[in-house]
């Protein structure tokens, strides 16, 4: 285990978090999510949703596993290890895209992103940290993610070269193009090694309006037909999923001649 910096807040043992929790995380994200909701997506057990909500921030807690209070996670889930098979509080049972979708489309929204899986773990909705901060309309980000070395004074996130065990390499480099880092917090080293640190970071995007959001805009109001994401399929590997111009989810298939092509989900 590695060295916690901070205030660490002892909680009940059945509702882990694989990032330790401090007093001086739950008031960094007060502090930054002041006039917002927090959109939490992959909840886990829901511990850091429950104690912001006793700090008095407004929070939507979701999480692909069906959950319930105090209740248990399917014994196949792979959040089991990590929550002892325990949930806590109101937690809505929705992945990340189906969450953003649904919640996070209005700037009175902050989004908040806990240890997103690594690509190699992740087939069942690949990429799903990219496609869900690229459809996400609010303008307030915050990441828990592990990096070798420490993250460098600056807003230029591509100067930070982030540890692969957490998030696809397309969200990282996504980050690094439309969003700021503006406040950062040192949470933990040592865990995975001397040289790794975890950081609890807050990003606004760099523009007032995503350029995503300004593409599917004018598309939807041009009057087109199509209904499917504007991306091309060939650029996107093999069962990449994206959310399409009529809001449904999207895959990428590929036909008898090899030829890929978007396939509704």
């Amino acid at each position: 285990m590695g060295q916690v910096h901070g205030t660490k807040i002892e909680v009940d043992p059945r509702f882990k978090k694989s990032a330790p929790i401090t007093k001086e995380a739950i008031d960094f994200i007060k502090r930054h999510t002041a006039g917002t909701t927090l959109l939490e997506i992959g909840c886990g057990s829901g511990i850091y949703a429950d104690l912001l909500r006793k700090s008095g921030v407004k929070v939507i807690a979701t999480d692909a596993c069906r959950i319930e209070k105090e209740g248990l996670l399917p014994p196949n889930s792979r959040m089991a290890d990590f929550t002892n098979k325990r949930a806590i509080g109101n937690i809505i049972e929705k992945n990340a895209v189906e969450a953003v979708q649904n919640y996070g489309q209005n700037t009175s929204i902050s989004l908040f992103l806990s240890f997103p899986l690594p690509e190699k773990n992740n087939d069942e909705l690949p990429y799903y940290d990219e496609i869900s901060l690229r459809n996400f309309k609010g303008n307030k980000f915050f990441l828990i993610a592990v990096y070798k070395d420490h993250l460098s004074n600056t807003k230029n996130y591509n100067k930070s070269i982030p540890n692969m065990s957490t998030g696809s390499f397309k969200f990282h480099n996504y980050l690094a193009k439309e969003w700021n880092v503006k406040d950062k917090l040192l949470l933990e080293t040592g865990r995975m090694g001397p040289d790794y640190h975890m950081y609890l970071i807050y990003f606004e995007r760099k523009t007032e309006n995503n350029s995503n959001n300004n593409r599917n805009n004018s598309n939807l109001s041009g009057g087109t037909n199509r209904k499917c994401p504007k991306n091309n399929a060939k650029d996107f590997k093999l069962k990449t999923v994206d959310i399409g111009l009529d809001g449904n989810l999207w895959i990428v298939s590929k036909r008898s001649d090899c030829i890929k092509f978007w396939k509704r989900k």
